[in-house]
């Protein structure tokens, strides 16, 4: 980045085209005075036309010398932004369900996977030195991003998520299982996950109950969105097997039972 230390001395380049009118267009400019040939009595002077050339470049020179000193006076700097961060933030992990279930559009339309990353991203805006991560889950868990401080990695993976993109199934033991595993050599004074999801449990080799004990054993703070609503909705999806498109009504709300006893065991918080 380009920075002028003491950019009010750049007030001065104003002077400078003042300076050239006085000293070589200005017809009282000094150093000249009216002479008469007849008194002087002899040719006129010739000035040879590489003369002039040179005298031209010359006075060019000098003004642009005193612009540059004026520049130079300013204190012209090339500065590097760097953000540093005087607190080590905390490590986040975010546990999003992309099962078939997340699908259903009961927001207005919109999908329980769109909702919960319009809402995600929103959080994610307002962590400036936190360390984020994403584990999406469906049939299978998958670490998507490691926890990072670059919002904009966080923001584009969080886009990215879609429905089936960890098979057709909800293994949420599974899942906090995952996230657990990435954030317990954490350095971070304090870990939390954040779970988003409809709460059908219905897949995964990991217990709800290990992974709530897991939780625990690590001391990871363990907060619960449930998405969903109590009422009949559309769903519509393409089956990425066959390609098929599927569209139908479902009655189909979050599990709040079973999010209410995982945070029981973990001494989590569910929203």
């Amino acid at each position: 980045m380009f920075l002028l230390e003491s950019p009010l001395y750049l007030l001065l380049l104003l002077a400078v085209p003042t300076g050239v009118y006085l000293r070589h267009i200005s017809p009282r400019r000094g150093g000249r005075f009216p002479f008469s040939v007849r008194i002087w009595n002899g040719g006129v002077p010739h000035i040879s036309r590489r003369l002039r050339i040179l005298l031209l470049v010359a006075h060019i020179c000098f003004w642009l010398g005193i612009s540059a000193l004026i520049v130079a006076v300013s204190g012209p700097v090339l500065a590097e932004r760097q953000r540093v961060y005087l607190n080590r933030g905390i490590d986040i992990m975010l546990v999003i369900d992309v099962s078939p279930s997340m699908a259903i559009q009961d927001f207005g339309g919109d999908t329980r996977l769109q909702t919960s990353k319009n809402l995600l991203e929103s959080f994610v805006q307002t962590r400036e030195n936190d360390a984020i991560g994403i584990v999406a889950f469906g049939r299978e868990a998958a670490l998507r991003l490691s926890p990072t401080i670059d919002r904009q990695a966080v923001l584009e993976t969080l886009e990215s998520l879609e429905v089936f993109d960890h098979g057709d199934a909800s293994a949420l033991g599974l899942a906090l299982a995952t996230a657990v595993l990435h954030l317990e050599h954490s350095s971070a004074g304090h870990q939390a996950i954040i779970l988003v999801t409809d709460g059908q449990k219905n897949a995964g080799e990991v217990r709800t109950e290990t992974a709530a004990s897991l939780l625990e054993d690590a001391g990871i703070q363990l907060y619960i969105i449930g998405v969903g609503a109590d009422e009949p909705a559309p769903i519509e999806f393409v089956y990425p097997e066959t390609g098929t498109m599927y569209r139908g009504i479902m009655h189909d709300s979050y599990d709040i039972d079973l999010l209410n006893d995982i945070a029981q065991r973990s001494d989590g918080t569910v929203y």
